[in-house]
C-alpha cells in the first residue's frame, strides 16, 4: 500500500527501491524483501534472519547488506531464542541469503579497521551479499563508527 501511495509522487525511481531497517525495522526489512519484489538491495541492521521466516522459489533477487554488532545484548549475533522469536546465527542468515540467490558458497573477507565484511558474490543476477561484523558494536552499531551509512548507500547504488 506504501509503494502504491508513492507512485503518486514524480520523480522516485521505482527501478532502484532500497530499503533499511534498525532493530525491529530490520526484522520488517528482512520481511518484505521475503514477501515482496519492490526491492532491488536491503540493509537489515542489528537483526539477522528468524527461523520462521521461510523462503521461497518465486523471491524476488535482490542484494542484501546486513550488519550485526559482535556486543549485540538485545540481538544475540550468534542466534537463539530472544524477544518472542528464535533468531539465526548472523553469519547463518548471511548464508542463507547468499543460498538462495545462488551464490558461491565461499566467501571473501575483507578487514574493515577492528570490523570484518564477509562477500559473498558470484550470485545470480549480478546480487551481492555482505555482512558486517562490527566487533565492538552493540545493538546501536552505528556508534562510533564515522560514515557508518556512506558505504551501505554505495551498496545500495551499485544495483
Amino acid at each position: 500500500m506504501i509503494v502504491a501511495e508513492l507512485q503518486a509522487y514524480p520523480n522516485l525511481n521505482f527501478e532502484k527501491m532500497y530499503a533499511i531497517g534498525t532493530s525491529n525495522g530490520s526484522a520488517l526489512v528482512n520481511q518484505l524483501a521475503i514477501e515482496t519484489s519492490h526491492f532491488k538491495a536491503i540493509a537489515p541492521i542489528v537483526s539477522q534472519l528468524i527461523e520462521s521466516q521461510v523462503f521461497h522459489n518465486a523471491m524476488q533477487p535482490l542484494s542484501v547488506y546486513q550488519v550485526c554488532g559482535v556486543e549485540d545484548t538485545v540481538i544475540p549475533i550468534d542466534g537463539g531464542a530472544k524477544l518472542g522469536h528464535v533468531f539465526l546465527d548472523a553469519m547463518e542468515s548471511a548464508k542463507k541469503w547468499a543460498g538462495q540467490f545462488g551464490c558461491s558458497a565461499t566467501f571473501n573477507t575483507t578487514m574493515q579497521g577492528e570490523n570484518t565484511l564477509y562477500t559473498f558474490d558470484n550470485c545470480n543476477n549480478n546480487i551481492v551479499i555482505n555482512y558486517l561484523r562490527v566487533t565492538n558494536g552493540g545493538h546501536n552499531v552505528q556508534a562510533g563508527i564515522p560514515n557508518f551509512y556512506d558505504p551501505i548507500w554505495d551498496f545500495f547504488q551499485q544495483f
